[in-house]
């Protein structure tokens, strides 16, 4: 059962050992805590191992986690934006501007999350099509599609 699980500090050098035995500062951890994993997952646009109709690279949204392989998860993405909702105008915690990462200089500001994400039809849809978001450079077809989350734990700025 979980009552036998003992947590081992490997301390020393190298991606899997720890700078020092302790778990956190102070007096550590108390009789029935749960220590959780970690899990980093990275997300990014790549070229995919499929081709268009004309033998052309497409681009594909990937997701790796931690050390394991890239997994290709949607094919014809080929663009994402993160932006991040700032109130900078003090407690109304409505979005006075949109930046990226970069931007933020509080984080205690940051309300919502808005994602732009690029799609395109991976094959020439041809002039005649009733789309009217066509690229004249490459025949594809493209959309932005965009979603804003207000982040619910943000109900008060501290």
């Amino acid at each position: 059962g979980n009552a036998d699980l003992q947590h081992v500090a490997n301390v020393g050098e190298g991606a899997a050992l720890n700078f020092s035995p302790d778990l956190g500062t102070g007096s550590g951890y108390q009789d029935g805590a749960v220590v959780m994993a970690i899990k980093s997952h990275t997300f990014y646009i790549g070229t995919s191992a499929s081709v268009n109709q004309f033998g052309d690279p497409i681009y594909s949204l990937y997701r790796k986690e931690g050390l394991l392989a890239p997994v290709e998860l949607v094919e014809g993405i080929e663009n994402i934006q993160i932006l991040y909702g700032l109130d900078t105008q003090g407690e109304v915690l409505v979005p006075s501007t949109y930046v990226n990462a970069s931007g933020i200089t509080d984080y205690r500001d940051v309300v919502s999350v808005r994602i732009q994400i690029t799609v395109n039809s991976i094959d020439d849809v041809g002039s005649n099509s009733i789309d009217t978001i066509t690229s004249a450079a490459d025949g594809l077809s493209r959309r932005t599609l965009t979603q804003t989350v207000r982040l619910r734990n943000r109900l008060k700025k501290e």
